[in-house]
């Protein structure tokens, strides 16, 4: 599978994970917000990847 297609597919699942969290907002406790921010950010973590690039602070400035 080309890395567009697994791209693609990886954001889909990205997107329908925050749908999930989206409708269940009102019984989200604290804990359970901090689980799904790290799950969040494996998938984008995993994304980047696709690309060969590693996770950075939000304020590198790319050249």
């Amino acid at each position: 599978m080309s890395n567009k297609r697994k791209r693609i597919g990886m954001l889909i699942s990205l997107r329908n994970s925050l749908g999930d969290i989206e409708v269940d907002a009102k019984n989200q406790t604290p804990e359970i917000l901090i689980s799904n921010m790290k799950i969040m950010q494996e998938h984008v973590k995993e994304i980047l990847a696709l690309d060969g690039v590693a996770p950075m602070p939000a304020d590198t400035v790319l050249k």
